[in-house]
């Protein structure tokens, strides 16, 4: 985790998800890409000049007010911190600096939005976490940087492709001693049926997350959302950890919109890991 790529569209949600990231590199003993993502503006075919190069003089002057900002308002002495405009859009940037510079992480924040998903999270939040290759770590528009002691992480028991797709959860644990709760929810027949079906997947997890205090969660309810939201509703949670992959709990949790309204806390991090 010794490069994180963090995203700014120069809002105050980007700029919350800097002062975090600033705060996890100290924390880690790692270095930042603050990067801005532009595209050229639709055209009509008689225009013939390139703007590319003054839209991105103009991201560099953005970049530049940026890194004032945070030299007046932010604490990041010892924190080396890289400036970078590129053309494309924001999951083609990423894709480009992650492979670049070899980064695990991206950490970006919030910006509210019209439907439920991007209203809570931001449209272009809600592409990246669908899309990017990497860990992505969520930040709330009132989140605060803290130790890491409480984690839920929601589980379905269907096990990743990659040993790799937990490494960083494993790594966040570890270094801030957490406990992680291993969540599933059980939704119909009898569930000490169900726990002793799933022995051999809590063992892989065992294996994967060796060394972390882990501690396997099952909920009885028909709505799995409800029973996750549930779960972080009555516990000190400071993180939340899932698997984005097609269809599933991260889809599944703005298909009812008051679940995700009335559960969602808008001050913990949201670490998906991409399958």
């Amino acid at each position: 985790m010794k490069t994180i790529i963090v995203p700014t569209d120069f809002s105050d949600g980007a700029f919350k998800a800097i002062e975090y990231a600033i705060n996890f590199a100290k924390d880690f003993g790692g270095r930042l890409i603050i990067c801005h993502a532009f595209e050229l503006p639709a055209q009509g075919i008689s225009v013939m000049i390139d703007i590319s190069a003054e839209l991105e003089k103009n991201a560099k002057v953005e970049l530049r007010k940026l890194e004032n900002r945070i030299i007046k308002n932010l604490s990041s002495e010892g924190i080396g911190i890289e400036y970078i405009a590129l053309l494309g859009d924001l999951n083609e940037v990423l894709k480009t600096l992650t492979e670049q510079y070899k980064a695990n992480l991206v950490i970006m924040g919030t910006k509210g939005e019209s439907d439920l998903a991007s209203k809570l999270f931001g449209t272009n939040t809600v592409s990246a976490i669908k899309r990017c290759k990497v860990s992505l770590l969520v930040i709330p528009s009132k989140a605060h940087y803290k130790s890491i002691k409480n984690i839920a992480f929601a589980i379905d028991y269907l096990r990743p492709a990659s040993n790799n797709t937990l490494k960083i959860l494993r790594e966040i644990a570890l270094h801030n001693n957490s406990k992680l709760s291993l969540i599933n929810v059980h939704t119909d027949g009898e569930i000490g049926e169900f726990m002793a079906s799933v022995k051999e997947m809590q063992q892989w997890y065992q294996k994967q997350l060796e060394g972390v205090n882990i501690d396997f969660v099952f909920i009885e309810n028909y709505m799995i959302e409800d029973g996750v939201f549930d779960f972080i509703r009555h516990n000190s949670i400071d993180m939340v950890a899932m698997i984005t992959r097609k269809h599933g709990f991260f889809d599944k949790i703005f298909k009812k919109s008051i679940s995700a309204e009335l559960a969602l806390h808008t001050d913990i991090p949201l670490l998906t890991m991409h399958e």
